[in-house]
């Protein structure tokens, strides 16, 4: 899931920069015989992005709390545990990782184009989701596994249900 939502989040960014480049740097569009600075439509294609981008975040970030809230539910599962320390430290890596990245593109896009400032936006809740997440599953013990009659849950970055 979470591998999914970076990949799709990979496409609507690269034309989101694309635009952003032309726009912020006032390029020739050859084909619509304008350039950036004239470009019809720029915020709107903007809110758009970032709609698209902020939609795909809070999906990913609903999954994940939901995922820490129903294993941190120990009496519900006749198995419960947490995750090792060593899954513990790379999940809270990568977690870091995506975040820095996210808020390193949003700054990125807002310091090329300031009309930028929705997927800029969306991309810093990305990264604020992300750091409270890694705290607070490292300070509450919330990146575990559960094993019911029903189903096997696996909840750290992304919530796996077997």
């Amino acid at each position: 899931m979470n591998r999914a939502i970076n990949v799709l989040l990979l496409v609507i960014l690269f034309p989101t920069i694309l635009i952003a480049i032309y726009v912020g740097m006032d390029l020739p569009i050859t084909f619509l015989k304008t350039t950036g600075e004239y470009l019809p439509y720029k915020f709107e294609i903007f809110l758009g992005l970032g709609l698209l981008v902020f939609l795909l975040l809070v999906r990913r970030s609903i999954r994940r709390w939901m995922g820490m809230r129903i294993v941190s539910q120990q009496t519900k599962f006749k198995w419960n545990e947490i995750v090792s320390d060593s899954r513990k430290k790379r999940v809270i890596t990568y977690l870091l990782l995506e975040a820095i990245t996210m808020f390193l593109i949003g700054l990125a896009l807002y310091e090329i184009c300031d009309v930028a400032w929705p997927p800029a936006i969306a991309l810093l809740f990305g990264t604020i989701d992300n750091l409270l997440f890694a705290i607070i599953g490292s300070v509450k013990k919330g990146f575990r596994v559960a094993l019911s009659s029903k189903a096997l849950i696996v909840a750290d970055r992304e919530v796996t249900l077997l």
